[in-house]
């Protein structure tokens, strides 16, 4: 690194992937449903009054994803297979959901209609005739709903309407959409390392600028280079991170931020020995 071409250095040994267990996919099987069910409910409610083309999806599929993350912060849960799986079963069901809630508010908005109706006086003398219209008017069930939504179009920009076959292919863009918008806040909230010791997520224990010798220092005991050209102590921050429990080797990110060549990092993962020696060194005030 002392030639600034390198980006980033990791020394030393992470912590273990996080071990598959049955427990937690039992508990994420409901719980994608159920954040899948209420991510679709609120997203058709939301839907009927403001859904811009190709914009909305993706905000569907961001704060999913979010919802996400934050389960895996609740329950604990570092497994990313686990957790990626519970995210695809989340998207499918939020994606479905969305045209079931639909169909049932379509459903209801008829049946209100067709009472309204027959309380007219009028209602009586077309009894048999009104009985035939609801049973035309009601779909028989969410792909039927689905199929005159179809039927009749869905509008796209520059008045291009979509119907039948490419307005079926426009919904499943939609939930590719919500696909990847998830993935992409998935995989970054999950970036983080995971102890599997004491099943948590690591979090930033402290973090600060360092000293010209502070950072020599930390570089003689972990074994990271300095590159040349840092020498202000504006120039090197530090995050220390760990596990809730302490069990697990606690990561040590220096940072370098170098106005000709761009930000260099170094991460290095300390062992017990070298817990203590990083903290002294950190608490000392530097010159």
């Amino acid at each position: 690194m002392k030639n600034g071409r390198a980006k980033h250095h990791e020394i030393g040994e992470p912590p273990a992937r996080a071990r598959f267990r049955r427990s937690g996919a039992a508990i994420w099987l409901p719980v994608s449903i159920l954040l899948g069910l209420a991510i679709g409910w609120i997203a058709t409610q939301v839907g009927m009054r403001f859904a811009p083309l190709a914009v909305f999806p993706l905000a569907v599929g961001v704060v999913l994803g979010v919802c996400l993350v934050g389960m895996t912060r609740l329950l604990q849960t570092g497994h990313r297979v686990t957790v990626f799986l519970a995210m695809m079963l989340a998207v499918l069901v939020a994606a479905g959901s969305q045209h079931y809630f639909s169909y049932l508010d379509a459903r209801r908005l008829i049946e209100e209609d067709n009472r309204r109706v027959q309380q007219s006086p009028s209602a009586l003398k077309a009894q048999a005739a009104f009985a035939e219209l609801i049973n035309d008017r009601l779909p028989q069930g969410p792909i039927d709903y689905m199929c005159r939504q179809a039927s009749i179009g869905r509008p796209m920009p520059f008045g291009y309407v979509a119907r039948g076959p490419m307005a079926w292919i426009s919904w499943f863009f939609d939930g590719l959409l919500i696909l990847l918008a998830a993935i992409a806040v998935v995989w970054f909230g999950c970036r983080q390392s995971f102890c599997d010791g004491c099943m948590s997520w690591y979090c930033t224990i402290r973090s600060g600028h360092l000293s010209p010798r502070q950072a020599k220092r930390l570089a003689e005991l972990t074994g990271f280079d300095i590159p040349d050209g840092s020498t202000s102590p504006r120039d090197m921050h530090y995050s220390l991170s760990g596990c809730r429990g302490g069990c697990g080797p606690e990561q040590l990110c220096v940072t370098w931020q170098l106005s000709e060549r761009g930000t260099c990092t170094a991460t290095v993962w300390l062992d017990n020995d070298k817990k203590k020696q990083v903290s002294e060194i950190i608490d000392q005030d530097g010159d």
